[in-house]
């Protein structure tokens, strides 16, 4: 192995020697491995089409509702909600607390006989006129009804009719709803800046020549032998990942929440190593080839990047709406997770697994070493828009291992966009903060929404 003289730190260090398996028993090992990826992919597809369990809460469609009820009374516009959509019990129970107290009552007792039968008998009791449910038979619907604009309302709406003061409950309605309003103000003005800096920014770099011309990106030296066994060794660790977690969760008194960082932990673990044999180099090596450049000025970047990503999603979205059925919303269990934690160190340990772990791993391995790889790969061999089709190609892969149908064309476009960023850029640390942020502030949206 020759060696290199470290040019930053002056340190001698190996240089890079790509793993050549033998074919003897490399192809019958990338044989099963991609055999598992297929079994495993169309039982996770097979699974998503079972019946889940019903929510015991509320989901984020009924808060966007309870808001935007909460909206219209605080403004004075108290008029009556469109027609419900609700699947789930207890977002149909929300709705019809909402459309009762916005005037629709024939509507809300319509939508309240679909619902769970204690909270069918106290809706009648407070808005139907028959018999008062009691303090306790209200308690207990606070943490199905999620404790929030809805079930305050109901409060104030049962106090009413005992002839007692509604205005405190009121008051506790409104300040549960201010905050999150507020917030969501602020961040639509955040989205609206940053749809106009993507937009300026989309319109500058496509009137340029060299809009998809490599930003200098170092060739990833691996053969194609070595990245079949790299990547779908890593996809069988990733669908393999919660399985492990379960299994060691039995055995070890581990508190519940760690669970999916562990799991995590577990297939990003898996995948370094096999990335980094497969390349033939050290960590500090490969990160080093992702990241030339000034950091500062990669970061700077993120914005502009992160514009687009935006714009670009929700036209794809608009777009694609009339041909995509009504669905759950993707990653129902994660959301439910996210929504309903209370511990701060498991929340803030889900939020780096979410927000920093996540984007990290999926950056380097689907921007640092497989768009080079195939850039580089096409181009090699004369493929005509070969960095193009390397963007194309790794984004749909992005998209495809999320696994999750309905958000398909948003991952594949998101994956596309962080692929030009990288590609005009150069810097991995341009993608890894545009990810990290789109990922933290969804987490944020559903934190500030639970």
């Amino acid at each position: 192995m020759r060696l290199t003289q470290g040019s930053s730190l002056g340190m001698i260090e190996p240089r890079p020697t790509p793993w050549n398996p033998d074919r003897r028993w490399a192809d019958p090992l990338i044989a099963l491995l991609l055999l598992l990826s297929v079994l495993t992919t169309f039982e996770a597809l097979r699974a998503q089409q079972k019946p889940r369990p019903e929510s015991h809460r509320p989901g984020l469609q009924s808060r966007v509702m309870e808001l935007q009820a909460a909206g219209m009374a605080i403004t004075g516009r108290n008029r009556p909600m469109p027609p419900p959509k609700a699947a789930a019990p207890w977002d149909r129970a929300v709705q019809a607390i909402l459309l009762a107290e916005t005037g629709s009552q024939a509507e809300g007792l319509r939508q309240a006989a679909t619902t769970p039968e204690p909270f069918q008998r106290a809706w009648r009791g407070v808005y139907g006129g028959e018999e008062l449910p009691s303090a306790k038979e209200i308690e207990a619907l606070r943490e199905p009804l999620g404790a929030g604009y809805a079930f305050h309302r109901f409060q104030a709406a049962l106090a009413e009719r005992q002839h007692q003061d509604p205005e405190p409950l009121r008051a506790r309605a409104r300040s549960w709803a201010l905050p999150r309003l507020a917030f969501l103000g602020l961040g639509g003005l955040t989205l609206l800046g940053l749809s106009l800096v993507g937009i300026i920014s989309t319109g500058l770099l496509l009137f340029k020549k060299d809009a998809i011309k490599p930003a200098g990106l170092a060739p990833c030296p691996m053969t194609w032998r070595a990245a079949a066994l790299a990547f779908l060794g890593w996809f069988v660790a990733l669908r393999f990942s919660g399985t492990v977690a379960a299994l060691l969760f039995a055995f070890l008194p581990l508190p519940k929440v760690l669970a999916l960082p562990f799991a995590y932990s577990f297939h990003v673990w898996v995948g370094v190593r096999l990335l980094l044999r497969a390349e033939g180099t050290t960590l500090r090596q490969a990160w080093k080839r992702m990241t030339p450049g000034p950091t500062p000025r990669a970061i700077g970047w993120a914005a502009a990047f992160l514009g687009i990503a935006l714009v670009s999603v929700l036209l794809v979205g608009l777009l694609l709406q009339p041909l995509v059925r009504q669905a759950e919303p993707p990653q129902r269990e994660l959301l439910d997770l996210i929504g309903g934690i209370t511990n701060p160190m498991a929340m803030l340990l889900l939020f780096a697994t979410i927000a920093g772990l996540a984007p990290l791993f999926e950056e380097w391995l689907f921007r640092g070493t497989l768009l080079p790889w195939l850039g580089h790969l096409f181009s090699e061999r004369g493929v005509r828009g070969g960095w193009l089709l390397a963007v194309v190609f790794s984004g749909l892969m992005f998209g495809a291992m999320h696994l999750q149908p309905a958000a398909l064309p948003g991952l594949c476009t998101l994956g596309m966009v962080l692929g030009w960023a990288f590609l005009r850029t150069g810097n991995l640390w341009t993608t890894v903060v545009m990810h990290a942020c789109w990922n933290g502030g969804v987490f944020v949206m559903i934190r500030v929404l639970a």
